[in-house]
């Protein structure tokens, strides 16, 4: 070890008036850790964002609990899922109110029509390839081609309007026990829905005459597909009614 390195160690703070060799050294001893300190910083770097890339976690904290979302994964499920050309657009909306709801309120013809216009894109015309995306089959349209699909909406929509159907019956003795079944069924369905979609807008109370705390009615946004260009975008694959009571089953002939 040099003279001037072991002077260097013993005085760490030089003079302006240093000799030239010695300050020479003392940049040359600095010199390769502070590259080593650049190179693992980098390295460092490199690997988060690699992994931030690749995996995409996003953490937040809510009243001291964290919370992990994969948008990656996600878009995975999001590009398994849809068929071609669909319209998917998130607009704030809020809710229908209940007391001028078309689609509420006890039977009548003008009810009737609204939920006829609202499930009248229920059946729709899919491709074999847009089936496999998800690994599905389904019956084959003969007259027009493709393959016969609900989007998952109008199975919600459906469930919802067979349990109209069943809690105001217009049912035969026969009947009862089967609408019975396809009624909790389409409950569960409803149940499962509500689970997978998970809107996260607050509800909120407030009193009113009342012992209990009282929903809050104000009407308020929610994130919501625009159903105009959703169904804008199925016109297309729509399979008329004749189409559908021409099919046969060839399990029965």
């Amino acid at each position: 070890m040099s003279e001037n390195f072991e002077v260097s160690e013993k005085e760490p703070f030089l003079e302006a008036n240093t000799s030239g060799p010695r300050r020479s050294k003392i940049k040359r001893h600095w010199v390769f850790p502070t590259i080593v300190n650049i190179v693992v910083c980098l390295a460092y770097t490199v690997a988060y964002h690699s992994l931030y890339q690749r995996h995409q976690q996003v953490t937040t904290s809510l009243h001291g609990k964290t919370q992990l979302h994969f948008p990656s994964y996600h878009r995975q499920v999001t590009d398994l899922l849809e068929i071609n050309d669909l319209k998917i657009l998130s607009i704030p909306k809020a809710y229908d109110d209940f007391e001028k709801s078309p689609f509420a309120g006890p039977p009548s013809q003008s009810l009737d029509a609204a939920w006829h216009d609202l499930l009248k894109h229920t059946t729709i015309r899919v491709t074999k390839e847009e089936l496999q995306t998800s690994n599905q089959t389904s019956i084959e349209l003969p007259e027009g081609g493709g393959y016969m699909a609900w989007l998952g909406v109008f199975h919600e929509l459906h469930c919802i309007w067979i349990y109209r159907d069943h809690y105001h019956p217009n049912l035969n003795a026969d009947d009862v026990e089967e609408w019975s079944i396809h009624a909790d069924h389409c409950m569960d369905i409803l149940r499962s829905a509500a689970i997978c979609h998970a809107d996260t807008t607050l509800t909120t109370f407030g009193w009113a005459n009342k012992t209990k705390p009282m929903l809050n009615t104000r009407p308020i946004d929610h994130k919501c597909i625009d159903w105009e260009a959703l169904m804008d975008s199925v016109e297309s694959r729509i399979v008329p009614p004749d189409e559908m009571t021409a099919l046969r089953n060839p399990l029965l002939e």
